[in-house]
């Protein structure tokens, strides 16, 4: 009986030792996605990007009990207020749109379309970039 639990747990030892499940589950399907330079300041600027929307919001607009301009048209003037929950529908629609693109660059840099993956991370860095900006916007605006 203790001969088997010895057994047991070095093969639960050997299955889950941490450079093993690395080379073993999670290499294969990212390959060197995250060992490639520019998919890594590609995610990290997207992250910035978004943590810095986020901390505008945070910053100016938490918790006021006031209703917040959400959209402002250069020609009519303010065109949408509301609570400002409502602030955080971009950000959240910026990280569904980062997160889908990196799974999509993520696809295709398995499949060794790298130029493809790195225009699309380009394309999600733009749109947190405009996300970002469109933030700065309204916390002016407000």
């Amino acid at each position: 009986m203790q001969k088997s639990k010895q057994g047991q747990s070095r093969i639960l030892r050997k299955i889950f030792d941490k450079h093993e499940v690395l080379e073993r589950v999670v290499r294969p399907r990212v390959g060197d996605f995250f060992a490639s330079e520019l998919v890594l300041w590609l995610l990290v600027l997207n992250t910035v990007a978004i943590v810095a929307a986020i901390g505008l919001i945070v910053w100016r607009m938490w918790g006021v009990d006031y209703p917040v301009i959400l959209h402002y048209n250069v020609f009519f003037g303010v065109d949408q207020m509301g609570n400002w929950r409502g602030a955080w529908r971009l950000i959240t629609l910026g990280v569904g749109i980062f997160a889908l693109n990196t799974a999509i660059a993520l696809s295709l840099y398995r499949q060794k379309e790298r130029i493809a993956a790195y225009m699309i991370l380009f394309g999600s860095l733009a749109v947190q970039a405009g996300v970002a900006v469109f933030m700065l916007a309204i916390v002016i605006v407000n």
